[in-house]
């Protein structure tokens, strides 16, 4: 089967990402991911009351928008101050600040700038904008989370094959690559027993990669966040959810990266996780 497309479309990213993840059949993986949207905005309209300025700027609500505050505002004036090398500098600067709603009446320069000697005693200029407001609305609203993704087979590269066969020919646990944090965790050799309970520090429990068998993922414990069950130092219950379905997840072993498109670290990842840790 061929690399293929899937979309999916959802209130939070999270919600969005399990829904491309339970999309995805057995046996394929997603080779690239994509958001497409994620953000919102706001949409502002002027007209001669604000019960007509809300109307108009509801209309620029996109449709699929999620109307999340109002603002109305009444004709008014407002000084604003900036420091600026220049007045045309200066002018830019209250301009992306006033939007439509507002417009500048004049600028006056309040502190000369000062160019110094050989840059020592440099000193920027401070300018004064006195800015009218019209009477306006301003609408914020949110939009969907939109993923698009490809999905096909995944075909690990030498380097992988020969370091996951290493380990579990000499039944050593194995670094991977947390998908959602992106820092580096340790994956069993293989899966523990049914009746086997796992006793861990919670500085072991943060670094224990997570397999969630709904979404097909590696995640690292901090990810999935601390066990309720703690005695002391020890983390006894092993119940944690998966970060996009709130599934449960269980101890990640080698079998379980196998189904993943977790990928082992590379130098950059090893350099980025000991930065992580010192900050």
């Amino acid at each position: 089967m061929s690399d293929r497309i899937i979309e999916a479309e959802a209130k939070t990213l999270n919600q969005a990402k399990a829904l491309i993840r339970s999309q995805v059949p057995e046996g394929l993986f997603i080779l690239s991911e994509e958001i497409v949207s994620d953000v919102g905005g706001f949409a502002e309209a002027v007209a001669e009351t604000t019960e007509q300025a809300l109307l108009e700027a509801e209309k620029l609500v996109p449709k699929n928008g999620e109307i999340r505050l109002k603002e109305t505002f009444k004709p008014g004036e407002t000084e604003l101050t900036e420091e600026a090398d220049d007045e045309e500098t200066a002018r830019i600067y209250f301009q992306g600040i006033c939007g439509k709603s507002k417009e500048i009446i004049s600028i006056v320069r309040k502190r000369k700038p000062r160019k110094g000697f050989w840059g020592y005693g440099r000193q920027s200029g401070v300018f004064s904008a006195l800015v009218r407001q019209k009477t306006a609305a301003k609408i914020y609203y949110s939009v969907p989370t939109k993923i698009v993704a490809k999905i096909g087979h995944n075909i690990r590269n030498s380097f992988e094959q020969i370091e996951l066969g290493h380990a579990k020919m000499h039944d050593i646990p194995i670094s991977v690559v947390c998908e959602n944090c992106h820092s580096i965790c340790l994956a069993l050799p293989k899966p523990i027993g049914s009746n086997e309970i796992p006793v861990m520090t919670p500085e072991v429990a943060f670094r224990a990669a997570r397999f969630c068998p709904h979404c097909r993922i590696i995640i690292c414990g901090r990810c999935s966040g601390i066990s309720v069950g703690l005695l002391g130092s020890y983390v006894i219950k092993d119940e944690r959810p998966c970060v996009y379905c709130q599934h449960d997840t269980e101890l990640a072993a080698i079998p379980h990266i196998l189904k993943t498109s977790a990928r082992l670290p590379n130098q950059l990842d090893e350099t980025l996780n000991k930065s992580r840790n010192n900050y």
